[in-house]
């Protein structure tokens, strides 16, 4: 479909949303949904109360021509979207900061991916799947791969600042 979904009933979001468009993916050049846009049904599908994984499964499952409706709130200009999050996580030597990241797939940038349950950034409570990090202590990741991203993550020691860059809608 030419999108990534965050969120889902299970998670703090509540709902599915589409956290990004891929370029020149079905999504782009349908031209209707945005970043940010929340999915209420595919097809026959109500995502309304879907788990994440559930919501993965029906989109992967979707056949050649896909109804989806969706809502947007309040229109924002695209600079006016995001937010920057400033985070302080606490690493303990020999232990990891409890989150996993991937790389975009049609560019630079790195996400979080997932958050270990009662690791160091899941208890921190801050943190979101579908963050970008931005920035770890001095080094700039807005542009960074998933593979230097993760060897920065894991030298960093003490205390480990991020910054992460999130969808307004998402933020707590």
């Amino acid at each position: 479909l030419g999108l990534s979904i965050v969120g889902g009933g299970d998670t703090p979001l509540g709902g599915v949303f589409i956290h990004e468009i891929h370029a020149d993916g079905p999504a782009e050049k349908g031209g209707k949904l945005k970043a940010g846009d929340q999915i209420v049904k595919v097809n026959d599908v109500d995502f309304r109360n879907l788990t994440h994984k559930e919501a993965l499964n029906a989109l992967r499952s979707s056949q050649d021509k896909v109804v989806l409706h969706f809502e947007r709130k309040e229109e924002t200009a695209p600079e006016n979207i995001y937010q920057d999050i400033s985070v302080t996580l606490v690493k303990k030597i020999g232990k990891g900061l409890g989150l996993s990241v991937v790389g975009r797939r049609d560019g630079p940038g790195v996400f979080i991916s997932a958050l270990v349950t009662g690791g160091v950034a899941d208890t921190n409570g801050q943190l979101l799947q579908g963050d970008q990090i931005m920035k770890v202590n001095e080094s700039d990741l807005s542009n960074s791969t998933q593979d230097a991203a993760v060897a920065i993550l894991k030298t960093a020691n003490g205390d480990v600042n991020l910054v992460v860059r999130r969808l307004k809608i998402l933020t707590k």
